[in-house]
């Protein structure tokens, strides 16, 4: 039937997206940023201590711009810098964006009731140009982005459940380690959007929500402070995390140079429209549907359901927080990617074709060009044999695909 031939398709798409992320984990031509062989040196440097603490770097400016947990992934991924190969060490990070792919086709599957909804919500999250960047190679947004959004994964799949008690430990547990890969802030915007979502479900009665959603939301920040603060525990030189990272990685954001805050604000690479225009330029060529989800929903934000509200929330809530710093990144707004999947998924039938066909367009003019430059560089060279016959094959595949 069509159904059955719709779910077979939607399999293999799948699974040749997680192909596309584990092929090739090991090369030094991934699309990656220049700061991850820094990082690569810093997990190997305190691996051969022995110690999983301090922290170690060739130049001390350099050893505590991140909390250990993405430099613990890698030791732990190499034996302790006993097997130092650039595929174990972005290995890990490739499940973690698998693992957020697959959180988004569930929950897209079930705000839906359909399977194909849940392709789309997976496959736009893995085809988001800012997902694959810094999805897969080491200096990466993944394991961060996987656990800040679980706790909202598990809100919307088990909605009946609330915030109990055990849920806001637990949850508070997923956040701690989230910290542990980016930083103590990020409890503001993850606790900050689980607080509006039970105050907005409470009806707004902040009297009532004080006395029964508050102190599980304390409970909830307190715990993840508390996972984060063992770096300091078992940190014998907690006086440099104080200076290195509380002071210039963190509170350093927000000191602006001699233009001041609000030039920053508005003018440069860093302004508040570049940052805006984050959304689009992390989602790449899917930025055509991804504009028009937002348009949609904003159609339609009087009837919106529950589980999308929430969603909303944590997305308005994560980009509000990352504006006020002087410094804004794009990749800031990664760990609202997966919630944005999800609403793609949800929204995915009601885009125009025309939409559509941007992005087709796109993939066609973009595969032409890779055609034509793989064609020019062979003729130019002496030895034609560049590249592989499979090579042409997919070079050929993607503008016909598209077309």
């Amino acid at each position: 039937s069509d159904l059955a031939l719709s779910g077979w398709l939607g399999a293999l798409c799948l699974a040749f997206a997680a192909f596309v992320y584990l092929h090739n984990t090991g090369s030094e031509h991934a699309a990656t940023n220049p700061d991850e062989y820094l990082y690569l040196q810093i997990a190997r440097l305190t691996a051969d201590t022995g110690q999983w603490l301090p922290l170690q770097a060739t130049e001390t400016k350099h050893r505590n711009t991140k909390p250990p947990g993405l430099f613990w992934q890698g030791m732990a991924a190499t034996g302790f810098g006993e097997h130092q190969e650039l595929w174990r060490l972005r290995l890990p990070n490739a499940l973690f964006s698998l693992a957020a792919a697959i959180m988004a086709f569930f929950l897209a599957r079930r705000m839906t009731g359909t399977f194909s909804a849940g392709v789309v919500a997976a496959l736009a999250y893995l085809a988001f140009l800012g997902v694959y960047r810094h999805g897969r190679v080491f200096l990466t947004s993944a394991p961060e982005t996987f656990w800040l959004f679980l706790p909202f994964f598990l809100l919307l799949m088990r909605p009946r459940h609330g915030l109990g008690w055990g849920t806001a430990l637990a949850f508070g547990l997923m956040l701690g380690v989230g910290l542990l890969y980016k930083s103590f802030a990020m409890i503001i915007p993850s606790a900050g959007a689980l607080a509006l979502w039970t105050l907005h479900q409470g009806g707004y009665r902040p009297v009532v929500w004080l006395r029964r959603e508050a102190p599980k939301i304390a409970l909830l920040s307190l715990t993840a402070l508390a996972v984060f603060a063992l770096w300091f525990l078992l940190d014998p030189q907690r006086q440099f995390i104080l200076q290195d990272f509380v002071l210039k990685e963190n509170a350093g954001k927000f000191d602006a140079d001699e233009a001041g805050y609000l030039t920053n604000a508005l003018w440069g690479k860093h302004s508040v429209w570049v940052y805006t225009l984050g959304w689009l330029t992390n989602a790449g060529l899917v930025a055509p549907a991804v504009i028009a989800v937002f348009v949609l929903a904003w159609r339609e934000r009087r009837r919106m359901a529950p589980a999308e509200q929430l969603l909303w929330i944590w997305i308005i809530t994560l980009f509000l927080f990352h504006l006020l710093p002087d410094i804004r990144y794009e990749r800031y707004l990664l760990p609202a990617m997966p919630a944005v999947a999800v609403l793609c998924g949800v929204y995915w039938t009601r885009i125009p074709r025309w939409v559509l066909s941007i992005t087709l367009a796109a993939c066609a003019v973009l595969g032409l060009t890779l055609l034509a430059g793989a064609a020019l560089l062979t003729s130019s060279l002496s030895d034609g044999a560049v590249y592989h016959p499979i090579d042409w094959l997919l070079l050929a595949l993607v503008p016909a695909f598209a077309l």
